[in-house]
């Protein structure tokens, strides 16, 4: 049994459980308010979801094993995201997302030789498919629990960003995502603290992104990786709101491979790392919510070739998002 059939029938007993509590009146007035850390869409409710993403900085810089640099990188981009969730029953609800990525502008600069490459890449993302089910609600303080999978399909066909071709923003594989969010709440209504604890498992299962010659095209190997969210928000009253975060990404490895005649597979090991946010929401009238955040990433990629002299590559990003959510 793979893994997407392990998917399927794990979305038909979740959504068979929502059927069951579908005669029960879940929720509570918290769970129903915007502006909630715990809210979700009930029973008949849409929530639409756009959000914009702009870098503010994004650079990375290659070492390799004998302490050499031997390239530098800056990117800058801007992309837009548009969900839609529905809530099926008081508990069980469905949503789809999907990026486009108006604009990344790269520029590689080979330390060694000091020429600079310049890649482009623009397009839209592969869809993101989401059933999420309410497991636990409380009367307003106490515990919440949420059980949530995702899928994203690789409908399109994936093109590298290389000096001569524009990339897209298709990830070639298909990729699969299970979460237990936990919140706690407490507090008055109006001055209420929710802290949520979001522990995440996916799975890639590898894919080819194809560059105008076998040379860059890339095959990568199915893996699997981790993350916990941790995310405090604090009401100051029913309208404004702030909420530090961080989530916590735990190491991982895949190979990938070359296609050109002959290449032998690279192991390629993320470090354990952390990435800080911190959110400023704003709820102008209880159907809008308005919100911004900034985002820091600093991680590091070891590369181990099957033969010659390895790397390492530190990246840090950081970038910032404006997002507007209707419920309707």
């Amino acid at each position: 049994m793979n893994g997407r059939t392990i998917l399927l029938l794990a979305c038909a007993g979740l959504m068979a459980t929502g059927l069951r509590a579908a005669a029960q009146e879940a929720g509570t007035e918290a769970s129903r308010q915007l502006q909630n850390l715990v809210y979700y869409p009930h029973r008949g409710d849409w929530r639409a979801t756009g959000e914009f993403t702009g870098s503010l900085d994004d650079s990375g810089n290659t070492v390799n094993d004998l302490g050499t640099q031997t390239s530098a990188r800056s990117t800058s981009y801007q992309k837009a995201l548009l969900g839609l969730s529905y809530g099926l029953t008081d508990g069980l609800r469905l949503g789809v997302t999907e990026t486009e990525l108006f604009s990344q502008h790269t520029q590689v600069t080979n330390q060694l030789t000091g020429v600079t490459t310049t890649e482009d890449a623009n397009g839209y993302s592969d869809p993101t498919v989401t059933i999420a089910q309410r497991m636990h609600d409380s009367s307003d303080e106490g515990f919440y629990a949420d059980a949530v999978l995702s899928a994203t399909p690789a409908l399109g066909h994936a093109l590298s960003a290389t000096g001569a071709q524009t990339g897209n923003d298709v990830a070639g594989a298909w990729n699969t995502t299970a979460s237990v969010p936990l919140y706690y709440r407490h507090g008055l209504s109006g001055f209420a603290n929710e802290v949520g604890l979001v522990p995440s498992l996916s799975r890639s299962y590898g894919g080819l992104s194809s560059g105008q010659t076998p040379n860059t095209s890339t095959l990568t190997s199915p893996c699997w990786y981790g993350a916990v969210l941790i995310e405090d928000r604090f009401h100051f009253n029913r309208s404004w709101f702030v909420e530090p975060g961080v989530s916590i990404n735990i190491p991982y490895s895949y190979e990938t491979a070359s296609q050109s005649l002959g290449a032998t597979d690279t192991q390629q090991q993320v470090d354990l790392n952390a990435s800080p946010s911190l959110t400023v929401g704003f709820l102008p009238v209880d159907w809008i919510m308005l919100s911004a955040s900034v985002t820091y990433i600093d991680r590091g990629t070891d590369t181990y070739p099957a033969a010659g002299t390895g790397s390492s590559v530190d990246s840090q990003q950081t970038y910032g998002t404006v997002a507007m959510q209707l419920v309707f």
